[in-house]
């Protein structure tokens, strides 16, 4: 056997191991495409997350409360207590939810700032109502009420809902003087202590 048909004899080989067909292209299959959920809340998509939930925070009293009269507040008079929420101080995600535990029983507040939906809802007698951020959905702010989860605006949420007055500082001071007032970050600049 000479050296050429030692080759021959290679290649033979060669293609007996491969296969003697002529090589097939490995079709890559093309990724699937996850649909996107459908845009119908005008351009705000669905983000599903929760946010720890704020407990009692630090307020201030009407006195010390250094905010402008025409300011928005969304005013709570509960167990005969009055509390006031600065609206822009609620449209911090982290404070879509304030949950305030300060008596036998609470209440919280719920603002959706892309939608601007006020809701307040009240704990049942001896219960201290926990309410946190659940994202946002179908339009709506989502909220997580007692290990379920609902709509800001849901009728199914298993608790009651408490009145609030959505009014100005000037207006909410002036009908309760005794009233502390949530201010958010606001307040961690004023350098002020209740």
């Amino acid at each position: 056997m000479n050296f050429d048909d030692k080759w021959k004899v290679l290649a033979i080989v060669v293609l007996i191991v491969a296969g003697c067909d002529e090589p097939q292209q490995q079709q890559t299959p093309s990724p699937a495409k996850t649909p996107m959920p459908p845009d119908i809340s005008g351009g705000m998509m669905s983000t599903p997350f929760l946010v720890p939930p704020l407990v009692n925070p630090e307020i201030l009293t009407a006195t010390e409360a250094e905010i402008a009269p025409e300011e928005q507040v969304i005013g709570v008079l509960y167990e005969g207590v009055p509390r006031a929420f600065q609206l822009s101080a609620l449209k911090d995600m982290r404070y879509h939810v304030v949950n305030e535990h300060r008596g036998p029983q609470g209440f919280a507040v719920t603002y959706c700032d892309r939608t601007d939906c006020v809701r307040v809802l009240g704990s049942g007698k001896g219960e201290q109502l926990l309410v946190q951020t659940a994202g946002f959905h179908n339009g709506e702010m989502q909220i997580r009420v007692k290990s379920g989860q609902y709509s800001q605006t849901s009728k199914d949420i298993p608790v009651p809902d408490v009145e609030f007055t959505r009014t100005t500082w000037a207006q909410w001071k002036e009908a309760h003087p005794q009233t502390t007032l949530f201010v958010g970050e606001i307040r961690k600049k004023s350098g002020k202590t209740p």
